[in-house]
């Protein structure tokens, strides 16, 4: 709730029908399988605590990771239209998901014009940084890619009602980052070292602090679509 009301004062009545998709809590632990490629999408999901990632398996045996779920994202909505989940889902932190029927979003689209004009905003912002993730991942060099995914990450999060400062817990290994990134965990370690000596990351521990922050968005030309969006064009209720 706290990612949706950063863009738009949400009402008591809206507030109450996003109650609705958080009744109910399911917990995971690290590397545990939410859902599998093929089942029915019956349910989506609140992201209530927790990394969270979307993934296939290549037909050369690789692991493709598709999307990064955090605290406020919901899942499978950009795959409403589909009757079978298109990939995997795992968490790649313990967390917690809140999952409800799909059929719960008839009350949100005939209740509150507003708030379907959010939810669809949030997938249409999501939709363009996909977008812009895949120019990252097939026209930058691998220190390019890494500081366009840790911008990213830290974009999304500073909406969510997280605390985040200039650091961070990063819940993802190395492998894991690769596989989001087209990298092998090899090549992600050489440049996370790289980016280190070069003064604009620190990572210690599993914390990773942005010690040059405008050097990093130098470097992969970043364009902050997260912090705000045009909500002009909102219904008045």
């Amino acid at each position: 709730m706290a990612k949706l009301g950063h863009y738009t004062d949400l009402g008591n009545a809206d507030r109450l029908l996003l109650q609705d998709f958080e009744k109910e809590e399911l917990t995971f632990k690290k590397r545990d399988l939410v859902r599998r490629e093929g089942e029915p999408t019956r349910s989506l999901f609140v992201v209530k605590r927790g990394w969270f990632f979307g993934h296939s398996m290549l037909p050369s045996g690789k692991r493709q990771v598709h999307r990064v779920f955090l605290p406020g994202d919901f899942i499978g909505t950009h795959e409403i239209v589909c009757a079978e989940a298109t990939y995997d889902i795992s968490a790649a932190s313990d967390g917690v998901l809140c999952p409800f029927d799909k059929s719960g979003l008839k009350v949100v689209f005939t209740r509150s014009p507003r708030l379907t004009a959010l939810l669809y905003s949030i997938e249409a912002l999501d939709q363009v940084t996909q977008d812009d993730r895949l120019r990252a991942v097939s026209r930058m060099d691998a220190a390019g890619r890494l500081a366009h995914f840790f911008l990213q990450m830290f974009s999304r999060l500073r909406i969510s009602g997280e605390q985040v400062g200039r650091s961070i817990r990063l819940e993802m290994s190395q492998e894991l980052i690769g596989d989001t990134l087209g990298l092998t965990g090899i090549h992600v370690n050489r440049t996370l070292k790289q980016l280190s000596d070069e003064g604009l990351i620190e990572l210690s521990a599993g914390v990773l602090t942005l010690t040059d922050e405008a050097g990093l968005k130098a470097l992969c030309d970043f364009d902050d679509m997260h912090y705000r969006i045009d909500t002009s064009w909102f219904p008045d209720t």
